[in-house]
């Protein structure tokens, strides 16, 4: 048979006193939370068709802030949704991404492919 260990009036005292770990957390001061940075103003499309675009965009995800390409339609009420189709890059490979572009449409022009602007 197991011994129940005897507490003294001490320990028990300390145990009913004893703070919680959500206890502790509401002594402490909460930090302030910085307010989101509105990144809507960062966006722009091109026109697929009339029922198609490709919006680019600055978009927030874990704390971090990424270049998003995305696929949308137009909906039967008319409102533009993303589709799955798409990638995100970290922004701070945005510039890199901006360079390989401008080398690539260069390099298609230089073939003769045509390029048109909108």
């Amino acid at each position: 048979m197991k011994r129940e260990k005897t507490r003294s009036k001490d320990e028990v005292e300390k145990a009913v006193n004893k703070k919680s770990k959500d206890d502790k957390k509401s002594d402490k001061p909460r930090r302030a939370v910085k307010p989101k940075a509105d990144l809507s103003e960062f966006s722009t499309f091109l026109t697929k068709s009339d029922k198609g675009r490709v919006v680019l965009s600055v978009q927030e995800y874990g704390g971090k802030k990424y270049v998003d390409i995305r696929h949308y339609y137009k909906d039967p009420a008319g409102e533009w949704k993303p589709t799955k189709k798409g990638t995100s890059i970290p922004l701070e490979k945005g510039t890199k991404l901006a360079k390989k572009l401008r080398m690539l449409i260069a390099s298609a022009t230089e073939a003769g492919l045509p390029t048109t602007d909108e």
